[in-house]
């Protein structure tokens, strides 16, 4: 029974870096436990790992200086996506506003061609 309990907790232990990168990834990231394990390479089923963590550590951590990751390539390399990403949600929203100014565009034109109010007036009684 000891040996067995021996082999459990040493397989269960992982470096304190890790411990670190997942836990500033839970608190600055939309991630779901489950992305965020298999980001780290932790087996599946390690959302309850996780929160175990997220419970043992979080007392411990008062700054968010304390959570960052130490630095490295992988750090660069989630930048770069983000950045990317940003660079994506940026040209939607000048999609968008566009859109909407054609369809403003449009139904001033229907107005004035049709003669009829289209828009919502504000402060209607019915």
């Amino acid at each position: 029974m000891q040996e067995k309990k021996k082999r459990r907790n040493a397989k269960s232990k992982y470096s304190p870096a890790i411990v670190r990168a997942v836990l500033y990834d839970v608190e600055t990231s939309s991630q779901t436990l489950a992305q965020i394990a298999a980001k780290y390479g932790l087996p599946k089923g390690s959302g309850s790992l996780i929160s175990k963590w997220v419970k043992k550590y979080s007392s411990s951590f008062t700054a968010m200086e304390d959570l960052q990751p130490e630095t490295s390539n992988a750090d660069h390399l989630s930048t770069a996506a983000k950045s990317r990403g940003e660079r994506e949600l940026q040209k939607q929203l000048e999609e968008a506003k566009r859109k909407i100014i054609c369809l403003e565009t449009m139904i001033d034109i229907a107005e004035r061609e049709i003669g009829v109010d289209i828009r919502k007036k504000s402060g209607t009684k019915q």
